[in-house]
C-alpha cells in the first residue's frame, strides 16, 4: 500500500461464517466463538472481506473443532473401557437388570461418536489435503460436497447420540423424582429437539 494512503472499510461491514446447517449442529458454539475471536485478533482486516473471511473463519473453527473432538473422544474411550472393566469384575449374581441396559447404552454412544469423529476427520482430509487444488478452493469444495453420504452419516450419528443422551437424562429425572409429572416439561422439550435436529438432514437429502 502506498505510504500516506489508508484503507477505507465499509461502515456496516461484518463477518458471517455461513456455516452449513448440517455442520452447525455439530460444532460447539463456544468453540466457534473462540475461533472467530482468535482469527479476527490475528488479522482484523478479515472482518471487512467477504468470501475470504467466511472461508478462513469457518475452516479455523472446523479444524480446531476436529482437534477438540479427537481429545474428547479419547476421554470417552477410556471411560467406556473403565466402565466395561468395572462391570466385568462384578459378580453375575450382583448384577442388576439396569447394568446391561447401561452397558448397551455405553457401547452405542461410543459407536455413534466413533462414526461422527471418523467422518469429520475424513472430510477434513479430503478438503485440505487430497482436494487442496480443488477449483474454487476449499470453500467451493465444502459447498459442493457438504451433503456427501458420509457427512450425512456423521451428522445423523451425532443427532442420535444427542437424543440418546437426553433420553437418559429424562429417565434419570423420572427415577429421582418418582413422578411422571416431573418429566412432562423435559419430554416436550425433547420432542422439540427431535424435530429441530432432523431439519438439517431433511434439508440436505442425498
Amino acid at each position: 500500500m502506498p505510504q500516506g494512503e489508508s484503507t477505507a472499510y465499509p461502515p456496516h461491514a461484518h463477518c458471517s461464517l455461513n456455516i452449513p446447517d448440517h455442520l452447525e449442529c455439530s460444532l460447539s458454539p463456544f468453540i466457534l466463538s473462540l475461533c472467530t475471536v482468535r482469527t479476527l485478533c490475528l488479522n482484523p482486516c478479515l472482518s471487512y472481506s467477504h468470501s475470504a473471511s467466511m472461508t478462513v473463519l469457518f475452516q479455523n473453527s472446523f479444524y480446531i473443532g476436529n482437534t477438540f473432538n479427537g481429545i474428547l473422544y479419547g476421554v470417552e474411550l477410556m471411560l467406556c473401557l473403565l466402565t466395561a472393566e468395572a462391570m466385568a469384575k462384578k459378580r453375575r449374581a450382583h448384577r442388576a437388570r439396569s447394568d446391561l441396559l447401561l452397558m448397551t447404552f455405553n457401547g452405542a454412544s461410543l459407536l455413534l461418536n466413533t462414526i461422527y469423529v471418523a467422518t469429520e476427520a475424513v472430510f477434513g482430509q479430503e478438503m485440505w489435503i487430497e482436494k487442496a487444488s480443488y477449483s474454487g478452493g476449499q470453500d467451493a469444495y465444502l459447498r459442493d460436497h457438504e451433503s456427501v453420504w458420509y457427512q450425512t452419516l456423521g451428522t445423523s450419528a451425532s443427532i442420535v447420540l444427542n437424543l440418546l443422551s437426553e433420553a437418559l437424562m429424562i429417565h434419570r429425572c423420572n427415577v429421582i423424582w418418582g413422578d411422571v409429572r416431573a418429566i412432562i416439561g423435559p419430554c416436550i422439550l425433547y420432542l422439540a429437539t427431535l424435530c429441530e435436529s432432523l431439519m438439517p438432514v431433511v434439508r440436505h437429502p442425498n
